[in-house]
């Protein structure tokens, strides 16, 4: 397959050459290249990528010598999340203008991006030897060294880069990694703290010092960073997520874990996962503590089960046909008392995917303190003939 992509790519760079030689852009011709180029860019800044796209595939039959059309693809396609195509593009923009830095340096990216880092580290040196003074391909070729485990020599190749970029958080940042990678994990930890000292307000370094924390036992930092990263980014559920794991491992305090929730609800959008995500976690959390203090009564209500329901509702809102965040949110919503609405939940799964085992089972229960003895058995009974035939 890759192979044949490859041939074919090579046919469109040399079809795109002879077009370039036969008819070089005119001034006119220029001039509608510059003007497509801003409306794409415009368009991907609002993340409108698809309409970015169509602009700078006109841009490319327009001139079909110029590489900046096919990087701009090839970025968009990575966008898009279509890898494959990007490196296509970013081969022909490479063929087009091998001694570009930026076409060098692009199709190494895009390369690293589809696992091939070997041949990526090849594209890297090229344009290190192109911008000597700049340190982002020589970072690149020591993430790909990680990649294929030659992690000792990914500590000194960064611990080199360090020393002839003092100074820049991104470098610190990997070698960090290099650290962690390498059970070095003081030396990680103090390489990230000199990378937060350059940029305090660094997302992905914060993050990174958050879960260490979490890793090495300290919940109380852990905490601290876990509410700066909301602060930081309140779109993002990564701060939300940590907040609440630790809220309910670490605190036990379920008040904490309700602050970052409503605070979730209301600013993270289209991510049905991270609800999801919570609403199982919670529902463990609160089946664990109910666990713990069984004396033979009736289950005591867990006020985790109550987080649970109202993350998994979201999840539900988000992504309404997921036929796993309706079923579990229809077990939050019994474990809270809510038989009426669960019931609905179950019933709604059913018409989802009506062989579903797990919802069968639940309806049997659910339909119980409805007085309907004889449904119940049916339910189970439809649950054993399921479970036997499949």
């Amino acid at each position: 397959m890759r192979k044949s992509s490859f041939a074919r790519s090579d046919l469109l760079v040399g079809l795109f050459i002879l077009a370039a030689l036969a008819c070089p852009p005119s001034r006119s011709a220029a001039s509608e290249l510059s003007d497509l180029d801003a409306r794409a860019r415009r368009l991907e800044a609002q993340g409108k990528y698809t309409e970015a796209l169509e602009l700078q595939q006109k841009a490319a039959a327009l001139a079909p010598g110029e590489p900046g059309p096919h990087r701009f693809m090839a970025f968009l396609y990575g966008r898009l999340g279509e890898p494959d195509k990007a490196l296509e593009h970013s081969r022909l923009a490479y063929k087009l203008a091998p001694n570009d830095y930026k076409s060098v340096y692009n199709l190494a990216i895009d390369l690293q991006m589809l696992g091939r880092y070997r041949e990526a580290i090849g594209f890297y040196e090229k344009a290190q030897e192109m911008r000597p003074d700049d340190h982002q391909p020589s970072v690149g070729m020591g993430q790909c060294l990680i990649a294929i485990n030659q992690r000792d020599a990914a500590v000194e190749h960064f611990e080199a880069l360090t020393a002839r970029f003092p100074g820049k958080a991104d470098v610190l940042e990997n070698l960090a990694t290099a650290y962690f990678r390498t059970g070095r994990e003081t030396e990680g930890v103090a390489t990230v703290r000199k990378a937060l000292a350059i940029e305090p307000d660094n997302f992905r370094l914060v993050k990174v010092m958050a879960i260490t924390q979490l890793q090495t036992g300290d919940g109380k930092g852990a905490m601290e960073n876990g509410w700066r990263l909301i602060e930081l980014n309140e779109k993002s559920p990564d701060g939300y997520l940590l907040v609440v794991r630790l809220a309910a491992l670490s605190a036990n305090d379920p008040s904490v874990a309700k602050l970052a929730l409503d605070r979730a609800l209301q600013q993270v959008t289209g991510s049905g996962r991270f609800f999801g995500t919570v609403g199982r976690e919670l529902i463990l959390k609160g089946n664990f503590e109910v666990g713990e203090h069984r004396t033979g009564k009736p289950l005591p209500k867990s006020p985790w089960w109550d987080l649970s329901a109202a993350a998994l509702k979201r999840a539900v809102e988000l992504e309404p046909d997921s036929v796993g965040y309706r079923l579990e949110y229809a077990r939050a919503l019994h474990l809270t008392g809510r038989d009426v609405e669960a019931l609905q939940q179950v019933r709604q799964v059913l018409k989802l995917d009506p062989t579903n085992r797990g919802a069968r089972r639940m309806e049997a229960i659910l339909i119980v303190p409805e007085n309907d003895l004889a449904g119940s058995i049916r339910e189970w009974l439809k649950t054993y003939v399921f479970t036997s035939c499949h």
